[in-house]
């Protein structure tokens, strides 16, 4: 659950967000050390509650299934040549 941020800490935030929208500070990085673009939505950069995200990530915007597609359509395709 969300915790309770003041309005001194709201406006810092404010103030860093903007400040990484205009190239003044560093991006935020994701997990794998990737930079995040500041102009991203944070409903985008935000993964849904059930997964339990420690911080912000674009994991959860990848399409998995492609991946799955991909080594399937490659057995089918080899199959297929024999």
């Amino acid at each position: 659950m969300a915790s309770y941020k003041g309005r001194d800490a709201h406006k810092k935030e404010m103030q860093l967000l903007e400040a990484r929208k205009a190239g003044l500070a560093q991006p935020e990085l994701d997990e794998d050390g990737k930079a995040i673009n500041p102009h991203i939505p944070k409903y985008m950069v935000d993964a849904p509650w059930y997964l339990a995200a420690e911080q912000p990530s674009l994991k959860h915007q990848r399409n998995w299934r492609a991946a799955d597609n991909r080594q399937d359509s490659s057995a089918a395709a080899a199959a297929a040549a024999v």
